[in-house]
C-alpha cells in the first residue's frame, strides 16, 4: 500500500493542571479475615466499567464463610456497597489472588487461582455482565499440569485477554516459570507461553509467591513484568519481557540498573554455647564480629554413639558450589553407604530443593519425608518407626520458625526423635535457622540436663541471634573451628544483596502506548518511576518524601488524558499508611505525596494496612454515578471489625490534562548539519507541547538514514532538514533515491518532510518537472518545482504562509515567520500532482 499525502499533526489543547491532594469517598467496603485479601499488587483487586459499575474481589481466609472467590458491588443508587457474593465455587474449598479488568464495552474480566481434586491449582476465568458472572473456566490448555500462583489479567487493545502467572510450591514437583496465556475468541481457548523457558533462570523462580505484572500497549503489544535476577548475581531487579502479535514474547531483560557485590548480612541466624564434650564447628562472623565467639553449629557425639550436627542457620543464601561441598563433606564424615532420610520440615517456604540438588549431586540415595503444609505449618510428625529404618537423618527446616514438626508442632520435646536417637549409632543433621526460635522464641535462654537441647543436641545456651542483638549488623560470613573433621568449607558464605532490591514493580500505558515502571529501589530507598517509550527509558524520578526508608508495593494507572496515579505503602511514625501522588501530564509533573489511608490501630506483627492496588481502567466523572478518578482498594487490619480486617475503598480525583491524541508512535529524524544554532529543539518542544512523545534518529550525525525496518516500528517519520541543503540523507547521503526509505512508504508508512531545501540538495535551483517513477512525483506528490522565495522572486522572501481552504489537515489560517521584518528566503514553490492536496 503506498502513501502518497504526506502526513502532519494536530495541535492538543493542553488543560490546566490542579494539583489535587486530598482524598475523596474513603468508606469501609466490608469485613474480612485475611491480611492478604487484596493479595498481590500485579492482581488489580477493583474495575469500573464506562456505566460506573464497580466490582471488588477479595480472598477470604478459613474464619470466612468459605475459602472461595468473593467479590462487592458498590450501589451508586443507594450509595453504598451491597453484600459481597460468592464468585468461585471449588469443590476444594481453595482458591486465591482474584485479579479483574474492565472494558470498554461493560464487561469485566476475573481470573483466579483455584485447587482441584488433582492437588494442583488451576487458572480460572469468568466474564461479568450487566451484574451476572459466567460459568468459570480454565484459562489454560487442558493439557498444562503445574501448580498455578500468583496471577492477573489485562486486555490488549485488539480485544486479546491475556493472563501471566508464577507457579507457586516446590520446584522439585512443579517447574517454577513465568507463564502467560491468552485467548482471542473472548475466552473460550487458551495458548501457553513459558516466558523464563530459556532465561534468566530456567524452571526456577528467587521466590515462592512471585508477583506478576502485565499492561496493554498499542497494536495488539502486552507487557509483562516480574521482579528476578541474573544467573550471575544476587541483585534483584525489574525483567520486562514484550509480547507482539507477529513474533510472541521477548526474551525477558533486566530494566533496572544491577549493583551486585556487596556481603550479605543474614539476620536470625542463633549464636549457642555447646556443652562439655560437645564440639562447635561453626562460629559467627570473623574475629571483628561482636559475637564471635558465639557457635553457629554443633557437632555432639551421645554416650550410646549417637551424633546431632547442629546448623543453626539455613544454606540458601550460601552459593551453590559451597553448599554442595558442605553437604559432600558432612555425608562422607557420617559414613557412606549408609541409609538417609531428609526430613522436609520447611513448610512455610519450601526451599528443600536446596538439599535435595546437592545429594543429588553428591550421589546420595535418600528418601524424603514430607511433614505437609497448613497455611505453613506441619501437620504430620514422622513416626519412630519410620526414623528407625534409617541410618542418617536429615532434619531439615529451612527459615521456617512456627509449628515445626521438629518439636511435635506443639513446641514440646519430640519422643519419636528422641526414640530413634536413644538407638545408639545414628547420625541426625539439624539444619536451620530459627528452630530454636520456634520454641523458645528470642534469645537468650539456658538448658539443663533433662532438656532435649541439652541432653541430646548439645546445646548449653542459646545466647544470641544476628540482627536481633548486634545492634541490627547481621553476619557475613560463618567461619570454621580449626580441627574439626566435619567439612573443611572456610568460610561459609552468603552472596551478595548489591544492596539494591529494585523489586514490587508496577506497569501502565499512556494513551500513546508508552509503558510507565513504578518499582522500590533498595539502593536509594524511595518509590522510583520511569516510562519507556519502545527503545529507551527515562532517567528515574522519585515519588515519595519518605526519610526513613520504609516503602512496599507500589501500584501505577493512568486514565485517558495522561494522567498518572501511583500508590504505595509508606510507614509514618508507628503506623503504615496509603500514600499517592499524581501527574496531570503523562509524568512531566507532579502534584506531590499525600496520605490516602487513616488506620488508626497496628496489629501484633507491626502492620495496619496491606497491598493497595488501584483498577486498570482510570476512569472520568461519570454523571450522576461517578466523580472520575482512579478507585484503590486495600486491606487494614482494625480491631473494631469482627472479623480482624476490613477491605477499604478510596477515590483518587480525576487529573489528566491533556487530550488524548491519536496514539501515533513518532520517529523524528534529524537530517540537519547545517543550522548554527541548531533549530532542532523547536521541533521537539513543538511535538512534546501536543502531548506526543518521539524517538530521535541522528541522521547527520551518523551519515546514514534509517533502515525501512527502523522506520517500520513507527506510525509516522517526521524528517528534518531544517535550512541544510547538501548531502541530506533524505537522498541517501549522495543525491540519489533513498531505498529505505521508499520501502518504508511501500509498505504503508507516513512521512511528514520539513526543510527549505530538501528539493534543492537534489535538484538545484528551480524550475524542475516530475514524472511517475520520480521519488518526488510518485511518493511526495510533486509535479513540479516551480520557485524558489529570494531567489525567483526579486530578493522579497516570502512574508508569509496562507492556509489552503479545501484541506482539513491545518486549522491555522496563517503561517508568519518569528524574525520582525523580511521574508523567509529559499521555501519551494511547487505544483502538485493530481489527487494530492495543497495544505
Amino acid at each position: 500500500m503506498r502513501k502518497r499525502v504526506t502526513a502532519v499533526f494536530a495541535l492538543l489543547l493542553i488543560l490546566s493542571a490542579t494539583s489535587v491532594l486530598a482524598q475523596e469517598d474513603l468508606s469501609v467496603i466490608g469485613e474480612v479475615d485475611y491480611y492478604n485479601a487484596t493479595r498481590y499488587c500485579g492482581a488489580r483487586n477493583s474495575a469500573r466499567t464506562p456505566q460506573g459499575d464497580l466490582v471488588v474481589v477479595f480472598e477470604p481466609g478459613s474464619d470466612y464463610t468459605n475459602q472461595d472467590i468473593w467479590y462487592y458491588t458498590y450501589n451508586s443508587i443507594f450509595g453504598s456497597w451491597d453484600p459481597a457474593q460468592q464468585l468461585s465455587h471449588s469443590t476444594e474449598n481453595a482458591t486465591g489472588v482474584p485479579a479483574v479488568v474492565a472494558d470498554d464495552s461493560g464487561r469485566i474480566y476475573a481470573t483466579w487461582k483455584e485447587k482441584w481434586s488433582d492437588g494442583r491449582r488451576h487458572l480460572m476465568f469468568a466474564v461479568w455482565k450487566d451484574g451476572l458472572w459466567s460459568d468459570p473456566v480454565q484459562a489454560q490448555p487442558d493439557t498444562f499440569s503445574s501448580n498455578v500462583g500468583v496471577n492477573t489479567v489485562d486486555l490488549a487493545d485488539d480485544g486479546t485477554i491475556f493472563t501471566l502467572f508464577s507457579i507457586w510450591n516446590d520446584p522439585a514437583i512443579f517447574p517454577a516459570n513465568i507463564y502467560s496465556t491468552h485467548s482471542s475468541d473472548g475466552g473460550k481457548t487458551w495458548l501457553l507461553d513459558n516466558l523464563t523457558a530459556e532465561y534468566p533462570t530456567p524452571n526456577v523462580l528467587p521466590f515462592n509467591w512471585m508477583d506478576v505484572n502485565l499492561a496493554a500497549g498499542k497494536n495488539g503489544t502486552m507487557f509483562a513484568c516480574w521482579e528476578d535476577k541474573e544467573p550471575s548475581t544476587n541483585a534483584y531487579e525489574v525483567f520486562l519481557s514484550i509480547y507482539r502479535p507477529d513474533s510472541g514474547w521477548t526474551t525477558p531483560e533486566a530494566v533496572t540498573p544491577i549493583h551486585d557485590g556487596a556481603p550479605r548480612a543474614m539476620r536470625w541466624l542463633d549464636g549457642c554455647t555447646p556443652v562439655e564434650g560437645a564440639q562447635p564447628v561453626y562460629v559467627l562472623g570473623d574475629t571483628s564480629y561482636m559475637f564471635h565467639d558465639k557457635a553457629a553449629a554443633i557437632d555432639y557425639t551421645m554416650a550410646n554413639g549417637s551424633e546431632v550436627l547442629s546448623f543453626f542457620f539455613n544454606m540458601y543464601f550460601t552459593p551453590e558450589d559451597q553448599r554442595n561441598e558442605i553437604v559432600a563433606d558432612v555425608m562422607n564424615y557420617f559414613g557412606t553407604g549408609k541409609k538417609v532420610l531428609l526430613v522436609d520440615d520447611d513448610n512455610r517456604y519450601n526451599n528443600e530443593g536446596i538439599m535435595t540438588a546437592a545429594l543429588d549431586a553428591a550421589g546420595v540415595s535418600y528418601s524424603v519425608f514430607d511433614c505437609g503444609d497448613s497455611d505453613g505449618m506441619a501437620t504430620t510428625v514422622p513416626p519412630a518407626d519410620t526414623l528407625n529404618a534409617y541410618d542418617v537423618v536429615i532434619w531439615f527446616a529451612g527459615d521456617d520458625g512456627k509449628a515445626l514438626a521438629l518439636w511435635n508442632i506443639a513446641d514440646e520435646d519430640n519422643e519419636d526423635l528422641k526414640t530413634y536417637l536413644d538407638q545408639g549409632n545414628k547420625k541426625l543433621w539439624l539444619i536451620g535457622s530459627d528452630w530454636l526460635y520456634d520454641r523458645y522464641k528470642k534469645a537468650p535462654d539456658s538448658f539443663a540436663e533433662g532438656d532435649m537441647c541439652y541432653d541430646y543436641f548439645g546445646i548449653a545456651s542459646y545466647d544470641v541471634q544476628t540482627y536481633a542483638d548486634d545492634n541490627k549488623q547481621g553476619v557475613t560470613e560463618l567461619d570454621l573451628v580449626p580441627g574439626t573433621p566435619v567439612t573443611d568449607v572456610n568460610p561459609i558464605t552468603f552472596g551478595t544483596t548489591g544492596g539494591t532490591r529494585q523489586g514490587v514493580p508496577s506497569i501502565a500505558t499512556d494513551p500513546s502506548g508508552n509503558l510507565h515502571l513504578v518499582y522500590y529501589d533498595a539502593k536509594t530507598k524511595h518509590i522510583l518511576y520511569q516510562i519507556f517509550d519502545g527503545s529507551t527509558w527515562t532517567a528515574p524520578v522519585q515519588l515519595d518524601t519518605c526519610s526513613n526508608g520504609d516503602l512496599d508495593r507500589p501500584n501505577i494507572s493512568i486514565d485517558p488524558n495522561y494522567g498518572v496515579y501511583v500508590t504505595w505503602i509508606q510507614k509514618v511514625d508507628t503506623i503504615r499508611q496509603v500514600f499517592y501522588n499524581t501527574s496531570p501530564d503523562g509524568g512531566k509533573t507532579w502534584n506531590g505525596s499525600a496520605q490516602l489511608s487513616h488506620a488508626e490501630y497496628v496489629n501484633q506483627y507491626g502492620n495496619s494496612v496491606f497491598n493497595p492496588t488501584i483498577g486498570r481502567k482510570v476512569r472520568p466523572a461519570i454523571e450522576g454515578v461517578f466523580k472520575g478518578g482512579a478507585d484503590v482498594t486495600w486491606t487494614e487490619w482494625n480491631p473494631n471489625s469482627s472479623l480482624g480486617y476490613y477491605l477499604m475503598y478510596a477515590r483518587i480525583p480525576y487529573v489528566g490534562a491533556l487530550s488524548k491524541p491519536s496514539g501515533m508512535k513518532i520517529l523524528l529524524v534529524d537530517d540537519d548539519d547545517y543550522s548554527r544554532p541548531d533549530h532542532l529543539p523547536r521541533i521537539e518542544e513543538t511535538i512534546e507541547a501536543a502531548g506526543y512523545t518521539y524517538t530521535l534518529f541522528g541522521a547527520a550525525d551518523s551519515g546514514r538514514s534509517p533502515t525501512a525496518d527502523e522506520m517500520s516500528a513507527f506510525d509516522l517519520v517526521v524528517w528534518y532538514t531544517a535550512n541544510d541543503g547538501v548531502g541530506q540523507q533524505f537522498w541517501a547521503g549522495q543525491d540519489t533515491l533513498n531505498q529505505e526509505l521508499k520501502s518504508y512508504l511501500d509498505n504503508g508508512g507516513k512521512l511528514w518532510v520539513i526543510g527549505n531545501d530538501v528539493i534543492y540538495d537534489r535538484y538545484g535551483k528551480a524550475p524542475d518537472d516530475f514524472a511517475p517513477a520520480d521519488f518526488l512525483y510518485d511518493y511526495l506528490g510533486v509535479a513540479r518545482y516551480v520557485a524558489q522565495s529570494k531567489a525567483d522572486d526579486g530578493g522579497v522572501g516570502v512574508p508569509m504562509l496562507l492556509r489552503y481552504p479545501k484541506q482539513n489537515i491545518c486549522s491555522v489560517d496563517t503561517l508568519k515567520w518569528y524574525f520582525s521584518s523580511g521574508g523567509l528566503w529559499y521555501a519551494d514553490g511547487c505544483t502538485p500532482v493530481e489527487g494530492a492536496v495543497p495544505v
